[in-house]
């Protein structure tokens, strides 16, 4: 049977963006999707946008009130279904038709991995996108593009693109949502690590 995967995107003044983005995820193969946009009160006409153009299989959350980016995403958890959850950030596409299966697959023949993340280009650039603050150093990433294709540790991920099992994010209470914007992806991370 193919895994169940809760798709989660917080959109603020991304409506376009969004909509490409959820395009991309329904060429997925292998794997079946539940997709919920959580709309944080955005300021332009993303909600009318959203609800004109979404296929009827995905869930619209609007939000009277930006909740950020932990919290918005922490809303959509609990209305979600799946047995994964991905958290997507509205202006990133999956361009493998089996990128999220290979995610499940990695994540669930790794019992002591708590969130796995791809790695994230640039659109026709080719370029690795790095976080601009790094943890430990940033001098650890000085030969990253020699090493890009092996598999290892690091210290936390980038929130664009996250796979956790649901009941894991449950665990650990989801973001913690004294995090507006910005750092809860860290934060997420380095609990997992504990």
């Amino acid at each position: 049977m193919s895994p169940y995967v809760s798709v989660i995107i917080v959109n603020y003044n991304s409506g376009n963006y969004a909509l490409e983005c959820i395009q991309s995820l329904l060429s997925q193969q292998d794997v079946r999707l539940e997709i919920i946009v959580v709309d944080n009160a955005s300021k332009d006409d993303s909600v009318m946008l959203l609800q004109s153009q979404l296929p009827p299989t995905v869930a619209l959350v609007e939000s009277n009130e930006n909740l950020g980016f932990g919290r918005a995403n922490n809303l959509a958890v609990s209305k979600a279904h799946g047995d994964f959850v991905l958290l997507l950030n509205p202006d990133t596409q999956i361009t493998d038709a089996h990128a999220i299966r290979k995610l499940v697959d990695k994540l669930s023949s790794n019992p002591n991995v708590g969130l796995l993340a791809p790695a994230v280009q640039e659109p026709r650039k080719n370029k690795m996108v790095l976080p601009r603050y790094t943890y430990p150093s940033s001098s650890q990433l000085r030969h990253t593009k020699k090493l890009t294709h092996l598999p290892g540790k690091i210290a936390w991920v980038l929130g664009a693109c996250m796979l956790l099992e649901r009941d894991v994010y449950n665990q650990i209470a989801g973001f913690d949502e004294d995090f507006f914007l910005y750092g809860e992806d860290v934060d997420i991370c380095l609990r997992l690590r504990l």
